[in-house]
């Protein structure tokens, strides 16, 4: 499986504000319009904007990093052992301030957001871990939006 995250999630975490291009050397990892994983020479140095229909084609640790560093969500995956081989399950914590969080009726504090579901793998986990953090960035923007409508 490869590090880089998949399109329908790329394109996801640009609605959501994802701008980071992912370099290697001059050459800046990206979709194109169709979907394909492409690696664009001098893009964002002698050519910028993603009005052409690319988007940032990012890596995993690059998307944790960013729900880290901008959404406080933090994230790790748990290798469960079985006689049958291992299984991968995955938390997400956050602190809630009580102004920001108040429609989940939850006080000050962190919480978490626990898998209950096994992956085969740590790839199928780290996707799983990457989809919950967009749904939980995505509510909190709209829990934000109707209390900022209700001042």
């Amino acid at each position: 499986m490869s590090n880089f995250l998949n399109y329908k999630l790329s394109s996801e975490l640009k609605e959501i504000g994802f701008n980071q291009i992912t370099r290697f050397g001059n050459e800046a990892s990206l979709y194109n319009k169709e979907g394909k994983h492409v690696f664009y020479a001098n893009y964002g140095f002698m050519y910028s904007g993603l009005n052409d229909g690319y988007i940032y084609a990012p890596l995993m640790q690059e998307v944790f990093k960013f729900f880290r560093d901008i959404h406080g969500l933090y994230v790790h995956s748990i290798p469960e052992f079985y006689y049958t081989g291992i299984n991968f399950n995955w938390q997400i914590l956050w602190y809630l301030p009580r102004k920001e969080w108040i429609a989940h009726n939850c006080n000050d504090g962190t919480f978490l957001y626990g898998d209950n579901g096994e992956y085969p793998t740590q790839e199928a986990a780290d996707t799983a871990m990457i989809e919950k953090m967009i749904e939980i960035v995505k509510k909190k923007k709209i829990v934000n939006l109707v209390n900022s409508l209700k001042r």
